[in-house]
């Protein structure tokens, strides 16, 4: 499995297509912060999404586009 950093592209992208579909709203009616206010005030956050972009990856079984391989699932992945 690539390292995280070659996923954070596609959380990035996944979290914005997210914030565009709820009006930039939190489920409490705030207003989302930007993915970079993310990584500077709770990077947890990012941590999360970029674990859930992988584990789509995973389950896809989606082809690399560097290695032009299908992505392995890891051994010890929290289901």
């Amino acid at each position: 499995m690539k390292p995280d950093s070659y996923f954070e592209p596609f959380a990035e992208a996944a979290y914005n297509a997210y914030k565009r579909s709820t009006g930039g709203k939190t489920f409490d009616g705030r207003d989302m912060p930007t993915w970079t206010e993310i990584g500077i005030k709770t990077p947890h956050v990012q941590v999360a999404w970029i674990a859930a972009v992988k584990q789509v990856f995973r389950d896809s079984n989606v082809t690399d586009p560097d290695g032009g391989y299908f992505v392995e699932p890891d051994a010890h992945v929290d289901q």
